[in-house]
């Protein structure tokens, strides 16, 4: 192969590399999500799941996204508050006159926290269930079932070898 045939092949190749970037991003740019899989509707995440699971129809998807992020939003003031709440707990440590009245005023916080999430939590699927059908709810309450004893089987020792 003499020198003019190989700069031809190789920028063929070249161009070829060009086009096939070119077109990847504008794939990524143009494509519902950057091209990526995501979103609460294509079966990914809890939201995915519990959507295809109940087989949601169009207006129950949509009642379950605004609870959803309802939810959410909660969560991450909740979130927030907490952040702030273990920084001050922890500069405690640093201060040798802090009292322990403090510290204790800022664990309960803390807990009081952690409450509130089980309380938004629980209200959450209270909400999503309510919006079930009898069918769907059947299905809700054995996933709620199937969740409950994959975190107890994760929380105790492992089962014996046989």
């Amino acid at each position: 192969m003499n020198d003019q045939t190989k700069i031809k092949v190789l920028g063929g190749l070249v161009a070829l590399l060009v086009i096939l970037n070119i077109s990847m991003l504008g794939y990524m740019w143009f494509a519902p999500n950057g091209g990526r899989p995501g979103g609460p509707r294509d079966g990914r995440g809890p939201a995915g799941l519990v959507i295809k699971e109940l087989k949601f129809d169009d207006a129950q998807q949509k009642q379950f996204e605004k609870l959803r992020d309802e939810h959410h939003g909660a969560m991450m003031k909740i979130g927030e508050r907490e952040r702030h709440l273990h920084d001050e707990f922890f500069k405690t440590l640093s201060d040798p006159n802090e009292s322990s009245a403090t510290v204790d005023s800022l664990i309960t916080e803390i807990l009081n926290g952690q409450k509130e999430r089980e309380q938004i939590t629980y209200h959450h699927l209270a909400l999503v269930r309510q919006m079930c059908n009898p069918g769907q709810q059947k299905t809700f309450d054995n996933m709620i079932a199937k969740a409950m004893g994959e975190n107890r089987r994760e929380e105790g020792p492992p089962p014996p070898r046989d």
